[in-house]
C-alpha cells in the first residue's frame, strides 16, 4: 500500500524558506577609531545547538591563534506534530496539469495533511548589544505570525502560504564561567511553521465532454420516447476564439483549461447517435424553399438541397427535385426527339440558402465521414448511358461560395468507392433497383480537417442519350454527416 515511490521535497522547501528569514541580518558596531560605524553581516547555519556551542568551546588547551568567531546563529528542525485542527476533507482533491502542452490528461492530489514544523533559531554573540541588536531586527515581524509564501509546490503548480509562528524568546549568558572559558551569551527563539504535506500526484483523463439525460415526464410509458440528452462541451475557434457552437469548434482535447473558450450544446433525443452531425432521412415533412444563393438561385429547395443543371446542356432537357414517397427524387428528363443529351446528378447545399439554416457550417475536423444512400433507374427510354462519379465537393470560408470550378489540387474534392451494385456497369439497363451507400472519408483532406465547411455538393453520376427520350429517376434516402466511427 505504501510502495509508491514518490517526493515532492516540501520538507526540505519549509527548511528553506525558514533559514531564508534569517540569512541577510546585520549589525552596526562602532568602529575603532570612534569614527562611523562598522556593518557585520551575521553567518547563518544549519546546525544543532548542542554541536554549535561545541564548536565555539573546541580550544580547551587555549593554544589556537583564533577561535570560531561570533556572532553567529544557527538553526534546526526540532520536531513534527499533526494539526489535527487544521485537517481538511481527505476526499478533496486539487486538480491541474503536469505537462502545460498536454490537453488530454488531468493531474490531481488529494487534500494535503496539516503538520506543525517546530525550528529553533539559536543566535550566539560575546556581549548584550550584538544580541540585541540581532533580536530587534527579528521580533517586530512576528505578531505573533509571519507568513511565507512557496510557489509551485508539487508538480501541479500549487502556491503555498505558510505562517511562521514565533513561541518564545529566551536568553542565557555564560558569565559564571571560569577565567579559562569563552563567555557566550545565547539566544533562542522558538518557532512553528504551520505546513501541509501532499502526497502522490495521479494522472487521470479530462473531463470535456457532459451529457446529461433529461426526463421531460415522470410517466415511464409516455417519457419512453420522448426523453433527450444534453451534450456539453467547450467551444473554441482555431484562431483561440471562443464559440458556443460545437460544430464550429476544434477538438476538445486541443483547447487549453486556461484559454478563453465558450460552452456549447446539443440537445438530441436518446437513442439517436451522439456522433451524427446532420442526418436527412427525407421521410418526414420537407422543409421547402427558395434557393437564395449559389449557382441554383431561384430554384425550389427540400431541406436546404437543390439540384443543378449543367448550361452546356440546358435546352435539350431539364432535370429537377421532388418530395416523392417520403423520399427526395432527382429527374432527369429529355423529350425532344432525336437528340443528343447529357447531364449530371447534382445535389448541393449551401449554408447560408435560406434564413431558416437548415444547413449550419461547421469546422470539418469535427465531422469527417459523409455518406448518402440512394437507387437510380430508368423509367422512359431505354439503353442511357451510365457513368458514375461519386464525387463530394466543398466550400469553405476560404474559398469562392459561388464557385465549384474544379480544384486541379485536388483540395476540395474527394471520390468514393464505386457501390459494388454499380460496379463494372455502363448503362441503365443493368443496374440493380436496390438502395446504394456511398461513403466519404475526409479525415486525410487538409483542406477539410482546417476549414469551416460552407457547402456541400454531390456529384453521383452522368447519364446520357443520344436518340429517344430519358427519364432518370434518383431516389436519395438519406444523406447523414457524422464523426468518423
Amino acid at each position: 500500500m505504501l510502495a509508491e515511490t514518490f517526493s515532492h521535497g516540501l520538507i526540505r522547501n519549509f527548511v528553506i524558506a525558514f533559514g531564508t528569514l534569517f540569512n541577510n541580518i546585520k549589525i552596526n558596531r562602532p568602529a575603532a577609531s570612534g569614527e562611523g560605524t562598522n556593518t557585520i553581516a551575521i553567518p547563518l547555519t544549519y546546525a544543532p545547538r548542542q554541536r554549535y556551542i561545541e564548536r565555539i568551546n573546541e580550544d580547551l588547551s587555549l593554544d589556537k591563534p583564533v577561535a570560531l568567531s561570533l556572532p553567529r546563529m544557527s538553526f534546526e528542525m526540532v520536531s513534527l506534530n499533526y494539526a489535527a485542527e487544521r485537517k481538511l476533507n481527505t476526499m478533496q482533491r486539487y486538480y491541474g496539469r503536469k505537462d502545460n502542452t498536454s490537453n488530454t490528461q488531468i493531474a490531481s492530489v488529494y487534500s494535503p495533511v496539516p503538520y506543525d514544523i517546530n525550528f529553533q533559531l539559536n543566535c550566539y554573540v560575546e556581549n548584550i548589544e550584538d544580541g540585541t541588536h540581532i533580536i530587534e531586527q527579528i521580533l517586530p515581524f512576528f505578531t505573533p505570525e509571519f507568513t511565507v509564501s512557496l510557489k509551485s509546490v508539487t508538480d501541479l503548480g500549487i502556491n503555498m502560504d505558510l505562517p511562521v509562528v514565533l513561541n518564545a524568546i529566551n536568553s542565557e549568558d555564560s558569565y559564571e564561567s571560569g577565567f579559562d572559558e569563552r563567555r557566550v551569551i545565547i539566544w533562542t527563539l522558538d518557532f512553528t511553521m504551520k505546513t501541509h504535506l501532499f502526497g502522490p500526484v495521479d494522472n487521470g483523463g479530462l473531463i470535456n465532454k457532459i451529457m446529461v439525460n433529461l426526463y421531460p415526464t415522470v410517466n415511464v410509458a409516455v417519457a419512453a420516447n420522448t426523453n433527450e440528452q444534453i451534450y456539453i462541451t467547450p467551444g473554441q475557434f482555431a484562431n483561440g476564439l471562443a464559440t458556443n457552437n460545437y460544430a464550429l469548434s476544434i477538438e476538445t482535447n486541443l483547447i487549453s483549461a486556461n484559454s478563453d473558450y465558450g460552452i456549447s450544446s446539443k440537445i438530441f433525443s436518446v437513442g439517436q447517435n451522439a456522433n451524427t452531425y446532420k442526418y436527412w432521412d427525407f421521410k418526414g415533412g420537407l422543409h421547402t424553399s427558395t434557393v437564395g444563393f449559389g449557382p441554383g438561385v431561384g430554384s425550389t429547395a427540400y431541406d436546404g438541397w437543390h439540384t443543378y443543371e449543367s448550361e452546356e446542356f440546358a435546352e435539350n432537357g431539364a432535370v429537377s427535385l421532388q418530395a416523392i414517397d417520403g423520399q427526395l427524387r432527382h429527374i432527369i428528363s429529355k423529350d425532344i426527339v432525336p437528340s443528343s443529351y447529357q447531364e449530371e446528378v447534382y445535389l448541393q447545399i449551401y449554408a447560408n440558402t435560406n434564413p431558416e439554416y437548415v444547413f449550419d457550417q461547421f469546422y470539418g475536423k469535427n465531422f469527417q465521414e459523409i455518406s448518402i444512400k440512394f437507387k437510380t433507374e430508368q423509367t422512359d427510354g431505354t439503353g442511357a448511358t451510365f457513368n458514375h462519379r461519386g464525387m463530394l465537393r466543398w466550400l469553405t470560408t476560404d474559398s469562392a461560395e459561388q464557385d465549384w470550378t474544379v480544384d486541379l489540387s485536388g483540395n476540395r474534392e474527394i471520390q468514393a468507392t464505386v457501390p459494388s451494385g454499380y460496379s463494372g456497369i455502363t448503362n441503365f439497363d443493368s443496374l440493380p433497383t436496390t438502395y446504394q451507400t456511398m461513403t466519404f472519408d475526409l479525415s486525410g483532406q487538409d483542406d477539410w480537417n482546417n476549414r469551416i465547411i460552407t457547402a456541400l455538393r454531390f456529384e453521383l453520376f452522368n447519364a446520357a442519350d443520344n436518340d429517344g427520350p430519358m427519364t432518370i429517376q434518383t431516389d436519395i434516402d438519406y444523406i447523414k454527416i457524422a464523426v468518423k466511427e
